[in-house]
């Protein structure tokens, strides 16, 4: 589930500029960018316990898409299997 709200640190003025970017960068990686190596989740996801419902409804998605184009996805689609030990 990702996230709208912004995030809640702002750069008041330039001599705080790279505090800020390392905060909101991190901030932001945590909760907002999906990551392939955890199966396109956040880890804010994973350390929620959401990424197994979410995980499911990528299976749905991809099952769907091989059923209405079957020559464009022949092969096995990607592994969607929740990873459970991730640092």
């Amino acid at each position: 589930m990702k996230s709208s709200a912004p995030c809640w640190c702002y750069v008041p003025a330039i001599p705080n500029a790279a505090s800020w970017v390392k905060c909101c960068s991190t901030c932001w990686l945590k909760k907002n960018h999906a990551q392939s190596a955890i199966r396109f989740a956040t880890p804010a996801e994973c350390h929620a316990g959401l990424n197994a419902a979410l995980l499911h409804k990528h299976v749905n998605v991809y099952e769907a898409a091989k059923k209405r184009h079957p020559k464009r996805r022949s092969g096995a689609t990607q592994n969607w299997q929740p990873v459970r030990v991730f640092i």
